[in-house]
């Protein structure tokens, strides 16, 4: 939305249901800041009531600098809790593909590819439980079955089956860490193997656990921000004094409409004040309270599936790229592909005699099924 509109169309129709001002005009409190300016102004023009001769407009100022500063204060601290776990979600994507690179590169002998693709399946099917836990607007329903119904990330046969019964001992809506915990020592597990038998160096071998480990970090990282709640009672001593700060500045806002006052000067300048104002604080605390948590259903939040979809498409094309360096032709090397119909890996595919390259499909059309098309890289 930000990337596609200039912040210079604010006056754009079209625009403003996604704008914080209807969320503005939906909350009392704004009203009630209107009915204080709209009954001051009218006692003042009256002369009903107290007489305001000896009304004082700078006696607002420094409620001004107060309220400003505990705006400040609080939008900062939102945003940048806002920006830490942006960046600590892009982190785990891109530990998630470091890690299929180096896997692609350091699994050396071509029987490791059925390793290559476990590998590939635990580490993308730890990123889409991990939210399914976070937020409650991601759940096995519409996040994670759809996820692994395209990507195949509980793979075939047996392994399939296993992995089923594994996760329908956990209920991964409430107990996500559970099911993240087996797959990240699954993980590991692979990379242990590899290395015990000589696939991989010990360097190599500590790398590959530090960008699984590092997987892991983020995400709790990420579900320790979910309990890390700004206190009640700072929220409320910001909002009503917020509040407060507001309706005082709205009456006496309303005193300058006195009766020798012209309408525009005394009436419409100080009204356009007071919305202004309203707007900018209470806009501002809404702004706060929306990017706090950004694992919702709001326009600003994180693009939570096209994270996790990016990163499994990419990731998938990574363990698919041909042992082939500019320059170097490796002539030992035999392509390979999965079969989902006979449930291995063989030079050639057994239901069809054409092979396909990895640059030939998209992303999303990786299956790893004979019967449609297989995965081979080029000699």
């Amino acid at each position: 939305m930000a990337r596609r509109n200039s912040p210079l169309e604010a006056l754009t129709v079209r625009l403003l249901p996604r704008t914080v001002i209807p969320r503005i005009l939906d909350h009392y409190a704004t009203w009630c800041v209107v009915l204080a300016y709209m009954t001051s102004a009218t006692l003042s023009r009256l002369r009903v009531g107290l007489i305001f001769d000896d009304f004082d407009p700078s006696m607002n100022d420094s409620g001004n600098t107060v309220i400003t500063f505990m705006i400040i204060f609080y939008v900062s601290y939102c945003y940048q809790r806002y920006t830490s776990q942006f960046e600590h979600a892009d982190s785990i994507c891109h530990s998630i593909t470091n890690a299929c690179i180096l896997a692609r590169n350091s699994f050396s002998d071509d029987g490791a590819t059925p390793d290559l693709h476990r590998l590939w399946r635990y580490l993308n099917l730890m990123h889409a439980i991990a939210y399914c836990g976070l937020t409650s607007n991601y759940n096995v329903d519409n996040f994670f079955e759809p996820l692994v119904d395209k990507y195949s990330l509980l793979g075939f046969g047996v392994d399939k089956q296993e992995e089923r019964q594994h996760l329908a001992n956990v209920r991964l809506d409430a107990e996500a860490l559970r099911a993240f915990g087996w797959y990240e020592a699954w993980s590991l597990n692979i990379v242990r193997e590899q290395m015990k038998i000589g696939r991989i160096a010990a360097p190599l071998h500590a790398q590959l656990n530090a960008e699984i480990l590092e997987i892991g970090t983020r995400v709790k990282r990420l579900y320790t921000y979910s309990y890390q709640v700004l206190p009640y009672i700072y929220t409320h001593l910001v909002s009503a004094s917020c509040t407060v700060f507001l309706l005082a500045n709205a009456f006496l806002k309303g005193l300058y409409f006195v009766p020798g006052a012209s309408y525009t000067f005394g009436l419409f300048l100080p009204m356009v004040n007071v919305l202004m104002t309203t707007l900018a604080i209470f806009g501002l605390l809404e702004v706060g309270d929306t990017v706090m948590d950004p694992f919702g259903s709001d326009p600003e939040d994180f693009a939570v599936l096209h994270l996790v979809e990016w990163c499994a498409a990419s990731s998938l094309e990574a363990i698919g790229v041909s042992h082939r360096t500019f320059g170097v032709r490796r002539a030992s090397f035999a392509p390979s592909c999965f079969c989902r119909s006979c449930a291995s890996h063989s030079a050639r595919c057994r239901s069809r005699s054409r092979l396909f390259t990895a640059s030939s499909m998209s992303a999303s059309e990786y299956a790893f099924d004979c019967t449609s098309f297989c995965m081979s890289a080029r000699t």
